[in-house]
């Protein structure tokens, strides 16, 4: 199939988001980024997070699931692949942010090797909409006999829901705190915290220079606007490391 011939399935991101089913929506992955654990895990505790488009509307709050990561290790799904949802599920996380996880379960690939199409780029991610309860349900696009549960591994949206009501007594104490985004860091800032999720996280290192020796280890943090590295040393090092974990919301 030609990829002039190939039309994007336009406002189906914004179906998703709103939770509704878009039968066989065909959509472009524009990038992917490999999520591990880096603690020795084995190869099922990774996935891969995507930036998906309709054409119309790019988002990035999205996850594939890990039964799918071969796709990706043999090279047919990467950068610019088209592909045909075939089922999908929708995570309303309640929290600050109220954001929208999406898990893509199956899919079928319509061309490994396509350009870019962009009818007019739009991402929706800053603009959603809050929901008031945890939404957790399946879309399948395809009409079955059998209903099929398909596991998404310990690198799971659950995680990430366990983490926000950990950390609800730290949002609590920090109320007189301003909450920006990672976009907003400056070193005029003061008097903030930002919020987002782990995406990646290094093992512990020893350290030996002219300032002295220690430990450190550093994470990816990533919300709706940004992406940034923290950087943690010593003290500090030894006391969060076991508390911060690949897919988890941090403060």
């Amino acid at each position: 199939m030609n990829v002039d011939q190939i039309q994007l399935s336009t406002n189906a991101i914004t179906e998703y988001l709103n939770g509704k089913a878009c039968t066989k929506a065909i959509l472009q992955i524009t990038n992917l980024k490999l999520i591990n654990n880096a603690q020795g895990d084995t190869n099922d505790s990774s996935c891969y997070r995507l930036t998906i488009s309709d054409g119309i509307t790019t988002y990035s709050s999205c996850i594939l699931n890990t039964t799918l990561n071969k796709l990706v290790d043999s090279g047919e799904l990467k950068e610019n692949t088209i592909i045909c949802i075939k089922e999908i599920m929708i995570d309303f996380l309640e929290d600050q942010t109220n954001r929208t996880m999406l898990i893509i379960n199956d899919i079928d690939i319509l061309q490994s090797n396509a350009e870019k199409i962009n009818y007019l780029s739009r991402n929706v991610e800053a603009n959603q909409s809050s929901h008031n309860q945890v939404i957790l349900h399946t879309l399948n696009t395809f009409p079955t006999t059998t209903n099929k549960s398909i596991p998404l591994g310990r690198s799971s949206l659950s995680n990430i829901r366990e983490s926000v009501t950990k950390n609800q007594s730290i949002t609590d104490s920090i109320e007189s705190e301003t909450h920006i985004s990672i976009s907003q860091i400056n070193q005029y800032s003061n008097k903030w915290y930002i919020k987002g999720i782990v995406t990646n996280k290094t093992n512990i290192h020893h350290y030996n220079n002219a300032r002295g020796e220690g430990t450190v280890f550093s994470f990816d943090f990533l919300d709706d606007t940004d992406e940034i590295r923290v950087t943690v040393f010593n003290n500090d090092c030894n006391r969060f490391y076991s508390t911060i974990n690949t897919g988890t919301v941090r403060l």
